[in-house]
């Protein structure tokens, strides 16, 4: 896992709609509906305009946890933690 540093504020949308920031490596709590959303993060610092997305078809009653985190290529992206 790469590591981006420290201080990094990682801007979090849900569905194309801002959904808050949150440290590098902390967690972001917050509520969806059922059925498909798309998640994307971006460091406040990037020289990348692009966020990194992933696709979640969210269930009624399920609990995800997601960390912002470095991936193996030194991009931002979100792990998976269920």
């Amino acid at each position: 896992m790469a590591n981006l540093g420290v201080n990094v504020i990682v801007q979090l949308s849900i569905d194309g709609k801002p959904a808050g920031s949150l440290g590098y490596g902390h967690t972001y709590q917050g509520t969806l509906t059922p059925g498909r959303h798309v998640l994307a993060v971006r460091a406040t610092r990037s020289l990348s305009p692009v966020p990194w997305e992933m696709a979640l078809n969210a269930q009624s009653g399920q609990t995800y946890i997601f960390t912002a985190q470095g991936g193996p290529s030194g991009n931002l992206v979100l792990a998976s933690g269920f």
